[in-house]
């Protein structure tokens, strides 16, 4: 789930689905292990509205709105084991993360791609559950908070056209930051942690 800040507007959440390959080092004696990750997440925000009506068929609709952003995402980190029975661990981690954009895709306002920040940092902070499956690895459930420090989009006062009616807007000044809350399931395999 995806979210942007915005000065003058309230945005909705954007849902869309993201991949990660993690790297952990070899758990610690105080079960602190260092954290990497590298994955593909999609960013933006939306906007929602029930009973519109097209005015091509005058059938009221559903609309949806998407500004979506591809980013490459790299988290640099520490991950802790707090609790451990039979191999299976309740943990938390701390990282600090880097994003570069790749792409976008806006449904509306597309002038405004041309906005977009290449590169954003900010932080994740996570915690999940880890269940060990003997000889075959271990099954990660995760739940992750990421806001950013830095303006995915900054937008200079202007006028602006809107692609789906075709008007010229003027849009305020926009310093728009992403908060994403991410529930991720996964595998860790290569090698059997030992606890």
């Amino acid at each position: 789930m995806s979210n942007q800040r915005w000065e003058s507007f309230n945005r909705d959440a954007l849902f869309k689905p993201h991949l990660d390959f993690i790297f952990e080092s070899q758990n610690l004696e105080n079960g602190v292990s260092f954290y990497s990750s590298l994955g593909y997440h999609i960013r933006g925000s939306a906007s929602r509205a029930n009973n519109i009506i097209n005015i091509n068929t005058g059938n009221r609709e559903r609309f949806v709105e998407e500004m979506a952003i591809q980013n490459i995402v790299l988290n640099l980190g520490v991950k802790k084991r707090a609790i451990k029975t039979n191999g299976n661990a309740l943990f938390y981690l701390l990282a600090i993360r880097g994003e570069a954009s790749i792409g976008q895709d806006f449904d509306f306002y597309e002038a405004l791609e041309d906005d977009v920040n290449p590169v954003v940092a900010g932080v994740t902070l996570g915690f999940g559950y880890e269940w060990v499956v003997p000889s075959k690895g271990t099954v990660i459930a995760g739940f992750s908070i990421q806001p950013d420090f830095t303006n995915q989009i900054f937008v200079q006062p202007g006028v602006v056209q809107n692609t789906f009616t075709g008007v010229n807007e003027f849009v305020d000044q926009e310093e728009i930051r992403n908060f994403n809350i991410e529930l991720s399931v996964g595998f860790l395999f290569f090698h059997q942690k030992e606890f």
